[in-house]
């Protein structure tokens, strides 16, 4: 049994040997299950970090002393009546090298808000080109000035359906790619990769068993396949040039590391079934090879563990995940700030649910951040 303070930092004992801290309690409200792994709740701060959640009182957010760990609640992002004021935050991001930029899209828009400024941008408004009134991006990734989200049709009755994928360029020149559909009612989502090269739909071309991905290069055009019986990713995250994705086709809980242009995998983890990492976060991802990198990883194993991408299977437990339950939103979708010394994510000790951060420890690896 931990015991846990109000808010603020406290000590998961050995085997973790890591410092936590309690970021929210009953006074925050209800804090919503939105949060996903390859959307960083946890920004980027050497001195002073800031984290968001959805509530339901709407968009919130803390501060944390990264020295003391001593945590402040600041309240309501965006005042009542704000277009922004009643989102579950879910899709909403930290940028991966500016800590003052927080991604906020709604069906209609991708805004960027400045903390620093108080400003919010609009980054994407696809209001004029949706001649029809009846479209919405969802699913947005963003590497740098490139935008990936997946388009939807606005349906009065029942789920709404997925077209196609769009990508959008900040800058001069031809900032749209279209990407439409290509099987039916099997378009996932997509994901660029953090070097804005290759876009990775999760997709199914007809007459195709299971989930393929499709990797498309978004200078030359060329488009290949990843099947699901070669592995294809499910649940996955993106670096520079490569994808760590999920394999559901092993006899074991597998993950594979898919290098973008060659197709080349290589296996970085297998664990039993019934307690598997089911997320991955690399949020933390760099320029280079990604021998030296490593990814979050969270799910039905009881512990939020780190993960080499080097194939030596060599991982750490760094926390308990602390949640009970095994539906969806009961489960850890654990993610890493962009600098990779925070993890946060969502967890029950206590019966509701509550958010917390865990500080990376030193893994002896120049990639890794020293505690």
């Amino acid at each position: 049994m931990i015991s846990l303070p109000e808010r603020g930092q406290f000590l998961f004992p050995a085997p973790y040997n890591t410092v936590g801290v309690r970021l929210t309690n009953a006074q925050d409200g209800e804090i919503l299950p939105r949060t996903y792994a390859y959307w960083p709740n946890v920004n980027t701060g050497r001195r002073t970090l800031r984290v968001f959640l959805g509530t339901d009182h709407g968009p919130q957010w803390w501060e944390v002393d990264t020295s003391s760990h001593e945590v402040t609640p600041r309240g309501l992002l965006f005042p009542a009546g704000h277009p922004l004021a009643a989102s579950t935050t879910e899709g909403w991001y930290w940028d991966w090298d500016d800590p003052d930029w927080l991604y906020c899209p709604d069906d209609k828009h991708l805004y960027r808000y400045n903390f620093r400024t108080a400003e919010l941008e609009t980054i994407v408004d696809i209001t004029p080109l949706d001649w029809t009134g009846r479209h919405a991006v969802r699913q947005w990734h963003t590497a740098g000035c490139w935008h990936s989200g997946t388009v939807m049709e606005i349906v009065d009755d029942g789920p709404w359906p997925k077209i196609g994928t769009v990508v959008y360029t900040e800058g001069a020149g031809c900032n749209w790619h279209w990407f439409p559909k290509i099987g039916e009612n099997t378009l996932d989502e997509s994901q660029i990769d953090r070097s804005g090269r290759r876009l990775l739909i999760k997709e199914t071309p007809p007459g195709h068993p299971g989930e393929d991905c499709r990797i498309i290069d978004l200078e030359t055009g060329e488009e290949r396949l990843i099947t699901d019986q070669e592995g294809a990713p499910g649940h996955s995250d993106s670096g520079y040039g490569y994808v760590v994705g999920a394999d559901n086709q092993q006899s074991l809980a597998t993950w594979r590391l898919w290098d973008m242009k060659t197709l080349e995998s290589r296996v970085i983890l297998t664990t039993p079934w019934e307690a598997q990492v089911i997320h991955v976060s690399h949020c933390n991802a760099r320029p280079g090879s990604p021998d030296r990198q490593w990814v979050l990883g969270s799910g039905t194993l009881p512990d939020l563990i780190t993960i080499p991408l080097d194939g030596s299977m060599r991982t750490r437990a760094i926390a308990p995940s602390m949640c009970s339950g095994v539906d969806y939103d009961s489960l850890p979708r654990a993610s890493l700030g962009p600098d990779g010394r925070y993890g946060c994510w969502l967890a029950t000790p206590e019966g509701r649910r509550d958010a917390f951060l865990v500080q990376i420890p030193d893994h002896g690896d120049a990639t890794c951040p020293t505690a």
